[in-house]
């Protein structure tokens, strides 16, 4: 298949974030109510509950690079998409071609967005900065859920200690 480990750190990265919800957290907690269950709602109401008990994850730093990643890492991934189908018609689809022997659709869409960004996206660039969000929503998420109640109680209480929630 010739996948290189940048498959194994991406699957490594999900696993870490499974075993921290489901394993790690309930054990350093001391109770496995502290999981998030299965099935859709149940899961919801775990995440409402989960914000509520530990003093809401907006003010979570990790929480947020957590969510700054996964909509970076959607809106990567739309951008490259839409690029790809833009110049599929110069060859644009043909990825593996155009990465290894630059052709007209590279050299394309790599103008356009040095034009619209004002630095060179090439068709490598791109997988290694989506792959690295995709896999950054994951390490972040799961050492925010880490911290959450075994290292601070109360992330509002948290925030307001280091200058980032208004002082009531």
């Amino acid at each position: 298949l010739k996948m290189g480990k940048h498959v194994f750190y991406a699957f490594g990265a999900a696993i870490w974030l499974f075993l921290v919800l489901g394993l790690i957290r309930p054990v350093l907690m001391g109770s496995w109510s502290e999981a998030v269950p299965y099935g859709i709602f149940s899961h919801l109401d775990w995440t409402m509950n989960f914000s509520v008990v530990y003093g809401n994850l907006f003010y979570n730093p990790f929480h947020a690079l957590s969510i700054v990643f996964l909509y970076g890492s959607a809106l990567l991934f739309a951008m490259h998409g839409a690029t790809i189908l833009a110049v599929s018609r110069f060859g644009g689809d043909r990825e593996l071609e155009q990465i290894a022997d630059r052709g007209t659709a590279s050299e394309r869409a790599a103008l356009f967005w040095r034009w619209t960004m004002g630095f060179n996206a090439s068709m490598e660039g791109i997988h290694r900065w989506a792959w690295w969000f995709a896999v950054l929503t994951t390490i972040t998420g799961g050492i925010g859920i880490l911290l959450t109640g075994t290292v601070v109680d109360n992330w509002y209480y948290w925030a307001q200690l280091h200058g980032y929630a208004p002082m009531n």
